[in-house]
């Protein structure tokens, strides 16, 4: 029997709810390392740290999408990046990966369905834009846009994305997709 033993990180950048995914089909899990990602797979006893660009800043957001092996990751400052990385199954080795440029300065929250060809970026203002992204095209296509009242902490998408929600401090909005 194997004892639980505790892995140095890397870094020290702050882990929260909107940097800390967990792909729940593989068991693998991603948190932000300053500009690494970490994702640790506890099937294979085996932590992969990925430099995303060799321009990267920190990650502001990150989520998995719960159909494939893909994770949308959310880069800090002004006219952030959006990055969506393909990974083989064990999570072990980049296949893909895809980049977005955006106006926004980082994320709040992100929530992702690859499957769906949907993404939705929250941005880091005190009042940010939520924006829905079309994923089926080469060059990803802005679906919709929405201002909010304030910087929410959570966006998830419902099973077929047709709803989001949206939650945050005094902030719980539904959003058709």
């Amino acid at each position: 029997m194997s004892h639980p033993s505790l892995d140095r990180i890397i870094g020290s950048s702050p882990i929260s709810h909107r940097t800390f995914d967990i792909h729940y089909a593989s068991g693998a899990f991603a948190f932000p390392s300053y500009s690494l990602l970490s994702i640790i797979n506890p099937h294979l006893h085996q932590r992969l740290d990925i430099t995303i660009s060799q321009h990267f800043r920190e990650i502001s957001a990150l989520s998995f999408s719960p159909d494939e092996n893909q994770i949308a990751i959310g880069e800090s400052g002004a006219n952030a990046f959006l990055y969506l990385l393909t990974f083989n199954n064990s999570f072990t080795k980049i296949i893909s990966k895809r980049i977005i440029p955006t106006k926004e300065n980082g994320f709040s929250c992100l929530a992702f369905n690859s499957k769906m060809n949907r993404l939705i970026s929250i941005g880091a203002d005190e009042q940010p834009f939520l924006i829905l992204w079309d994923l089926s095209h080469d060059h990803p296509i802005k679906l919709g846009y929405y201002r909010l009242t304030s910087r929410p902490n959570e966006v998830i998408f419902n099973s077929n994305c047709s709803l989001a929600v949206v939650a945050g401090k005094a902030l719980l909005k539904l959003v058709q997709t």
